[in-house]
């Protein structure tokens, strides 16, 4: 909408994010590039809400967001309201950034997202930088990309910014007559900062470097080609200014993405004489993580069959912290193509093997579930799982009732090390009591696919079950911790606990409520 106005805005803070910080992976998502459906109620954006949900839920540093907006809702379409976050949880939880009118009204009598987002125990953002009242788009650009600029930028003795002190910076570097850029108005008064400012977000401080890919050196100056069906094999280590870092053990993550997209937005409102385009990359190949060791790493990325075969450079993006987790290093390069096959000598034509349940791995088919259950399957095949999401129905499929199908590409997770295995893990919409039918489709990396049929009944309010009890210290002198695993994960959960000891006399009781991501409190 407003002639794309938005949209530019947003991708000029995008373009000097990227400028400042190379490694950082960093994702648009435009609504103007999604469907919009119109209903009796308005329009929507379904599939932006899900991502941005997923985004979420992830762990996204940052969400930083360019448009219209008011307490209750982000977007005239509603992409998020106020509802969803007061019910977001996740212990991976972003700073949200809006140049956008009135997010965070503190001082009226009324609920709003920003507040709401700080009072959420249970996780939806971590600091909340917005404005208070009506702002204006030209200034509220201006503003987010100095506070961008800031928040990820160091000082001159190389020390990160703290949150509070990127949004002094930002507003007093809009009065300084040698900036280059000016706002002498009253906009950025407006904008408050929701969080502790002592706060620095995290940020690696050291670098991956990536050394050779198929044997052939990156520092030779030709680009590596990844053919589809091949193996990439991947060396690298981890390093500081002061040079390698030999002692470092940890684990590296690897994203690898194929070369750009071009991305034609719909002009869904129709009131721009031209459709807004960009280039993105849109196709992810591959993610998983390995190990470190004396600063060293080498691992195998499977390249599937779905790629663009456009010969363009794709880009790897890695991530590395160190056992304690007291190091972070990150890098990235674009120095190899995406394209053409590799020759296969042996056909394969059997797809994924898969195990798949309800809330507990000892669910059986029949059996009775509450109304938001959670979804598993574990996957296995020799030549990977493809969620690439390219290939014409070459999707991670969940349909319940043969009516509702659900798109899990995003949702799988390689085990660690590994490509030839891992885990969809999925927490269903609210479901009606009764009985209810589950399909499950899942493909390889050469496009052979299995699937799979669950039958369940659903019954409201129906209660937790627990998997397993333990303690970290059995038998306990002073203290000890209980470790209880239960078939709940991301739903809000009641425990109590109550110790005897072998007489039967109660010595100790506690009670919480609490939520987790992986089933474990």
């Amino acid at each position: 909408g407003d002639y794309n106005g938005h949209m530019k805005d947003a991708d000029a803070v995008y373009k000097n994010i990227i400028a400042d910080n190379p490694a950082m992976l960093v994702k648009r998502v435009y609504w103007d590039a999604y469907p919009r459906v119109t209903t009796a109620t308005g329009n929507s954006y379904p599939e932006v809400t899900e991502l941005l949900k997923n985004a979420m839920k992830k762990g996204a540093l940052v969400m930083n967001y360019s448009g219209h907006g008011a307490p209750y809702t982000i977007s005239h379409e509603q992409v998020l309201k106020l509802t969803d976050f007061k019910e977001f949880n996740s212990a991976r939880i972003p700073m949200w950034i809006t140049a956008s009118c009135e997010l965070t009204p503190f001082d009226m009598p009324e609920e709003n997202i920003g507040e709401t987002s700080m009072l959420n125990k249970n996780g939806a953002a971590i600091a909340f930088y917005s404005a208070t009242r009506a702002v204006y788009a030209d200034e509220n650009r201006i503003l987010n990309d100095k506070y961008m600029h800031y928040l990820l930028g160091k000082d001159k003795n190389g020390r990160r910014y703290t949150i509070g002190d990127a949004a002094r910076l930002a507003k007093t570097a809009l009065v300084d007559i040698n900036s280059n850029v000016l706002d002498t108005t009253s906009n950025k008064l407006k904008y408050v900062l929701m969080g502790d400012p002592a706060l620095t977000l995290k940020k690696p401080t050291e670098k991956v470097i990536i050394d050779e890919i198929n044997g052939q050196k990156t520092s030779s100056g030709n680009k590596p080609q990844l053919k589809a069906g091949s193996i990439a094999r991947i060396k690298g280590h981890i390093e500081s200014a002061g040079g390698r870092l030999n002692d470092y053990k940890g684990i590296v993550s690897l994203l690898l993405q194929d070369s750009k997209d071009t991305v034609v937005c719909k002009n869904n409102t129709g009131d721009s004489k031209t459709q807004y385009t960009l280039y993105e990359r849109n196709k992810t190949l591959y993610e998983g993580s390995d190990s470190i060791r004396n600063g060293i790493f080498e691992t195998t990325i499977p390249i599937p069959l779905d790629i663009n075969y456009s010969n363009q450079s794709g880009r790897l993006n890695l991530y590395a912290v160190n056992t304690d987790k007291t190091i972070e290093a990150n890098g990235f390069t674009e120095d190899f193509t995406v394209g053409g096959s590799e020759d296969i000598a042996q056909k394969d034509s059997i797809g994924p093997a898969m195990f798949v349940y309800l809330n507990n791995p000892d669910f059986k088919d029949g059996e009775t579930v509450n109304e938001t259950p959670y979804f598993y399957a574990i996957l296995s095949d020799s030549d990977g799982i493809n969620t690439t999401g390219t290939g014409v129905g070459h999707d991670l499929q969940l349909v319940i009732d043969h009516k509702d199908t659900y798109i899990l590409n995003s949702y799988y997770e390689n085990d660690f090390g590994s490509y030839t295995q891992g885990t969809v893990t999925f927490h269903l919409p609210e479901l009606e009591a009764g009985k209810h039918h589950l399909f499950f489709r899942a493909w390889d990396l050469k496009n052979n696919s299995s699937s799979t049929i669950l039958d369940f009944n659903v019954e409201v309010g129906l209660r937790p079950q627990l998997l397993d009890v333990r303690t970290s210290r059995n038998p306990a002198s002073a203290q000890t911790t209980f470790i209880i695993s239960y078939d709940r994960p991301e739903t809000e959960t009641q425990f109590n606990i109550e110790v005897y000891d072998a007489f039967g006399r109660l010595w100790w009781t506690h009670n919480e409520t609490s939520s987790t991501a992986n089933g474990y409190h």
